[in-house]
């Protein structure tokens, strides 16, 4: 087995993240060394212009990240990210942020690699099928390597807050930019569940909700669950409640779903229907997770604010139109990340969210939970995963620069929970989580298979 050069130390338990002597960094104090257009992470942010018919709010900022891997330009689109807010520092935070977590999660690794079969490794280990792959007979289609248990990886240990072990960990589903022989592509490498935050707590806790929102959503489309449907105008925040009444007034509704799950989160999923004949796209989706339900609806809310002025612009060019018409006729063939908000710009895939749009609204009381700590938090989480089967590993990816400014930036990896996917020909199916769910919720009284699975490409980008 060949050993990386020493990088950090595995990354703390509950002693570690409950460390009082950790400060909290202050994002807006750190600005001036986080943008800068020669020395910083950022380089710039840019105000997204918005059509007439959008509202001014969320204010949407775009953020330019340096290009500290040195790439061409073809790959330069991974330079860019994006944040929203209902003040210009929100949004400026928002963005900021995002590019801190993409600029952590995308520096070259320097954690200590083991490459091994997994059968081979000192100590206990993540067997990579609980990453949720492929049924065997996808394979045929996709341009990956089953997992058979021989397989040899590179390997990275995370920390469990379940049990509090260390867990060595496939490199795959840990670092953003991941060069992996054949043998090792086991699936396609995405952000899920990597996190930025003012203290490690945070950040883990931000990386954990995102994976839990994640997996309720593509099983509830998956399955067709029924979501509670909520009147967004009930919201306790008024100045999100005016913010939908604009969008009202210029022919767009607002529909807000809670999202069935047995974990801790609430987990929510906004749609945003354009009126008949209206200039926008017929929908948008957009998805949010917190312990607090009024955090997380609004959070689902703000991102339809944020993609929706995004896709319609990108709706008048040239190329984006002949694609569209490809997935007009074609819908199976959904291939990235942006074919999927494009193809619910079509007026007639509404039918595809019948099952949410049709639903009746239901009452819904939002109770603000008690103020609690990250780490608090944190441990509701664990507790209710580890009550399902489950884990909480997590690996801290912070590189130097920002670990000086008191700033984390984590990969968290809930063991067995469903991930999203992009391309049609490319969903996760092979995980058991999929099938159970329903069952263990009491949709269903059986598991089905895949045959009974929801045909539509999900509308998530």
């Amino acid at each position: 087995m060949l050993k990386k050069s020493p990088g950090p130390s595995l990354p703390p338990g509950w002693e570690g993240l409950t460390n009082p002597a950790e400060p909290r960094a202050d994002l807006p104090s750190l600005m001036p060394r986080l943008m800068d257009a020669r020395t910083g992470v950022v380089r710039g942010v840019d105000l997204v212009q918005k059509d007439a018919d959008e509202p001014a709010l969320p204010i949407v900022l775009t953020a330019r990240i340096a290009n500290h891997r040195f790439v061409g330009k073809d790959a330069q689109v991974d330079l860019v990210c994006s944040g929203k807010g209902m003040t210009l520092e929100e949004a400026r935070i928002s963005a900021v942020g995002e590019a801190v977590e993409r600029y952590g999660g995308g520096c070259a690794p320097s954690l200590p690699m083991v490459r091994s079969a997994r059968h081979a490794l000192d100590g206990a280990s993540l067997d990579p099928r609980h990453m949720v792959l492929y049924r065997p007979e996808q394979y045929a289609a996709l341009p990956y390597t089953p997992y058979d248990g021989t397989n040899v990886l590179r390997w990275v240990r995370a920390r469990s807050l379940v049990t509090g072990d260390a867990i060595h960990v496939p490199t795959g589903a840990v670092f953003l930019h991941d060069p992996q022989t054949r043998e090792e592509r086991l699936a396609p490498i995405t952000s899920n569940g990597l996190a930025a935050g003012p203290t490690l707590a945070e950040a883990v806790l931000r990386a954990a909700c995102e994976v839990v929102e994640r997996d309720a959503v593509m099983i509830a489309w998956l399955h067709r669950l029924p979501c509670q449907r909520i009147d967004p105008l009930s919201h306790p925040d008024t100045a999100l409640v005016n913010w939908v009444r604009l969008y009202a007034r210029r022919g767009v509704t607002l529909h807000l779903f809670r999202v069935p799950t047995d974990q801790a989160a609430h987990v929510f999923l906004a749609v945003g229907t354009q009126r008949p004949g209206g200039p926008g796209p017929a929908a948008v989706v957009g998805m949010g997770a917190d312990l607090s339900a009024a955090r997380a609806a609004r959070g689902a809310l703000l991102e339809v604010g944020q993609i929706r002025p995004a896709l319609a612009r990108r709706m008048r060019r040239a190329e984006t139109l002949a694609r569209l018409e490809e997935l007009k006729e074609r819908p199976e063939s959904v291939a990235k990340l942006e074919d999927h908000d494009l193809l619910y710009a079509l007026p007639e895939r509404l039918t595809a969210l019948a099952f949410l749009l049709e639903r009746p609204m239901e009452p819904f009381t939002w109770l603000q939970p008690e103020a609690t700590s990250a780490v608090d938090q944190l441990r509701a989480l664990a507790d209710r995963l580890k009550a399902t089967g489950s884990d909480l590993l997590y690996c801290d990816l912070t590189p130097s620069d920002l670990m000086r400014m008191g700033l984390r930036v984590v990969r968290a990896i809930l063991p067995g929970l469903q991930p999203i996917d992009f391309g049609h020909q490319e969903r996760r199916l092979g995980g058991e989580r999929l099938y159970q769910l329903p069952v263990t919720l009491g949709f269903a009284k059986t598991c089905s298979g895949p045959e009974a699975l929801n045909p539509d490409p999900h509308p998530i980008a």
